[in-house]
């Protein structure tokens, strides 16, 4: 037997490992920073399968070494070196995808698909209260002919987070506009794709990139019209606010295709 081979025992440890792992990630709230909740039912199946295949290891594991004359492999510091992306998903904490995988995409997400904004409207709003809208769900309606002038004369609300808009010289929008960004995935964080609403005319202080805010205001379609080509704010439908305040990470922090 070679001396390099890992051990059945060691495999079932290793195993055993990977199944908590993935049961772990699959019914705690990390799971919405990787992956859609549809997916959710397949990733518990997948760390139970593991688990019975850790168990079913760990039997014959223990019947090998009951058997007599049989002789056990030595440990493998290789096969050991499999622990090492457990230990570090276990002990770091890298939150959901943020500005940085904003500016790494050359533009705003283009929606497809329909979106009616009236029915939304009378199916979302209750005594009074400012309706909210997904970010893809008002990207949809601002580029939309027959939507924009519903959605310029209702004031609506959108969560996100911020990422700071860029001068010419490359440092901070003068005129202290930000981005409103969310991220859509379809499967999982590998996919996603940059949702972004142009926020003017806030005359408080500029919030910390990356901060979670709701904004209350109306799709300005001049605004609009006069974006700037900006990497980031450019050519995005601008929302003219009307309230800001601070809010927490939302337990799902990302949106997903209809």
């Amino acid at each position: 037997m070679s001396p390099t081979r890992l051990r059945r025992a060691d495999a079932a440890a290793l195993l055993a490992g990977l199944a908590g792992l993935t049961l772990w990630l699959s019914l705690t709230d990390a799971f919405y920073r990787y992956l859609r909740p549809t997916m959710r039912p397949w990733l518990v199946a997948a760390g139970v399968f593991v688990a019975g295949l850790a168990l079913a290891t760990a039997v014959t594991a223990w019947r090998e070494s009951r058997r007599d004359g049989a002789v056990s492999a030595r440990p493998s510091v290789a096969g050991w070196l499999l622990v090492v992306p457990l230990v570090i998903a276990l002990s770091t904490d890298p939150g959901a995808l943020g500005a940085f995988a904003v500016r790494q995409q050359a533009g705003g997400y283009v929606p497809v698909g329909d979106f009616d904004l009236d029915a939304h409207l009378r199916s979302h709003t209750w005594g009074g209260q400012v309706p909210s809208l997904q970010l893809h769900q008002f990207l949809a309606a601002a580029k939309d002919d027959d939507e924009q002038r519903l959605l310029a004369d209702t004031t609506v609300r959108l969560t996100g987070f911020v990422v700071h808009d860029r001068g010419a010289d490359g440092g901070p929008d003068p005129d202290g506009g930000f981005t409103l960004a969310r991220l859509m995935i379809g499967c999982c964080a590998g996919d996603a794709s940059g949702l972004l609403v142009a926020v003017r005319g806030h005359d408080g202080p500029r919030p910390d990139e990356e901060a979670w805010v709701e904004v209350t205001g109306r799709f300005d379609p001049a605004l609009t019209a006069a974006q700037p080509q900006d990497a980031i704010a450019g050519s995005v439908p601008v929302l003219a606010v009307s309230s800001l305040r601070h809010v927490d990470e939302p337990r799902e922090p990302y949106e997903y295709p209809s």
